[in-house]
């Protein structure tokens, strides 16, 4: 009965820790090709908005700061008021035929935009820091490999890796609500629904 209880004992402690083995390197896999395939987009997104900012900044004298704060701003917000009009007006086309009388008119329109222009104007704020942030790691990163030798293009696309892979790992794993979050604040003007949402997604 020992022996027997023994090997029920070892085949289990078996079972989890190959169960647990592969929980944790099917993770490492995923995450690794999430973080390469999201590396090569942000790197090209990186490229463009570089030279975007150097030619910002030659032209109105800025900062490397300044000039980074600005060319996030007017892109994030101009991004985002870009999809909330696609969609708002894609719903409004799709959108089931409805008495006039209750219908949106130019004059709705114009207060849902009014007051979306500026939750997205504050969601843009907090995305542009954001940004910062991770253009702050990227930076840094770029100059100690440059200052090894390194050639441009490889500390370039060194830095915008660890810069994905600190996201990645911030917006995965801690404040994994936050995505979610932000989108239901640009869309629909509150996060008070985000807990049900939250449920009903995941």
């Amino acid at each position: 009965m020992d022996l027997l209880l023994l090997k029920k004992l070892l085949y289990y402690f078996y079972s989890l820790f190959i169960m647990v083995f592969e929980l944790v390197f099917s993770t490492i896999i995923d995450f690794a090709f999430l973080l390469i395939v999201f590396s090569i987009i942000t790197f090209f997104v990186y490229k463009f908005f570089s030279w975007v900012r150097k030619t910002v900044a030659e032209k109105y004298d800025l900062s490397w700061m300044k000039s980074v704060l600005v060319v996030n701003f007017v892109s994030v917000f101009l991004f985002l008021l870009l999809v909330f009009a696609y969609y708002y007006f894609l719903g409004g086309l799709l959108a089931k035929p409805i008495d006039p009388e209750v219908q949106y008119n130019i004059v709705d329109d114009l207060v849902v935009f009014l007051f979306a222009s500026v939750r997205i104007l504050v969601a843009s704020l907090i995305a542009t820091f954001l940004l910062l942030f991770f253009e702050l790691v990227a930076s840094f990163f770029i100059d100690s490999q440059l200052e090894k030798g390194r050639s441009k293009l490889f500390s370039e696309f060194f830095g915008v890796v660890i810069a994905c892979a600190v996201a990645l790992i911030l917006f995965l794993f801690v404040f994994n609500w936050a995505i979610l979050g932000f989108f239901v604040y640009v869309f629909y003007g509150s996060i008070s629904s985000l807990p049900v949402l939250f449920i009903n997604v995941f």
